[in-house]
């Protein structure tokens, strides 16, 4: 849990905070900044946990600190790929969606892997400068937390969601529905044209894209 709070440099520090900072904010203005700390903490933990597993495996060694909350953001990061796939970013200088931008980390993570185990292979030994393990252990925590537990939780109560279900729930439900309207309502503009919308339809249009446009100001507020 510790090495969330432990970084290598300035650098180092600055990169995973300033992530942390865009996209935190965005689970957290959704879930509360109580459930929030919960899903960071614990990723970041199962991610830690996933690099001395592969430590481990490969007979590494367990000298080398392991340092940086890159493991928590990868979480972060999967989580909003998932749930907010409007979201654009900008990497190494090139605009993307956030889900690609996820899978070209979660490719390096991997590729950095494969090349642990080779290494690790060849009698080389040691996991190199950088922690993929804990990148891949992170994201596929986050996955899990997303798609995964509310199932289980589902499965528990043996019902589907209920309306006292949480507010997170809730708000992610809601969220669906009015995505589906505004789908229906553009869909309905391809067809018919925009002259074709209600009064009702247009204001319903005007508000989406003004919550969108203050979701995009956050996002690039610096």
């Amino acid at each position: 849990l510790t090495c969330s709070f432990l970084h290598a440099n300035p650098m180092h520090l600055g990169f995973s905070m300033l992530a942390l900072y865009f996209l935190g904010m965005v689970l957290e203005r959704s879930w509360g900044s109580k459930s929030f700390l919960r899903f960071y903490l614990i990723c970041g933990a199962v991610a830690g946990f996933a690099h001395v597993l592969l430590s481990v495996v490969l007979d590494s060694g367990m000298s080398t600190p392991l340092l940086g909350a890159s493991g928590g953001v990868f979480a972060v990061l999967v989580a909003c790929a998932i749930l907010f796939p409007h979201i654009r970013v900008i990497v190494f200088l090139f605009p993307m969606s956030i889900r690609a931008a996820a899978l070209l980390f979660l490719g390096m993570a991997v590729v950095g892997i494969l090349m642990n185990v080779r290494s690790a292979l060849a009698g080389g030994g040691g996991l190199g400068g950088i922690a993929h393990m804990a990148h891949l252990g992170g994201a596929i925590a986050g996955a899990f937390w997303i798609w995964v537990l509310p199932r289980m939780r589902g499965s528990l109560r043996g019902t589907r969601a209920k309306p006292n279900q949480g507010a997170w729930e809730r708000k992610m439900g809601k969220r669906r529905a009015d995505q589906g309207e505004i789908d229906r309502i553009l869909d309905k503009i391809q067809r018919e044209g925009l002259n074709s919308l209600s009064r009702k339809e247009r204001s319903r249009l005007r508000e989406a894209t003004r919550s969108q446009h203050e979701d995009e100001r956050d996002l690039h507020r610096l």
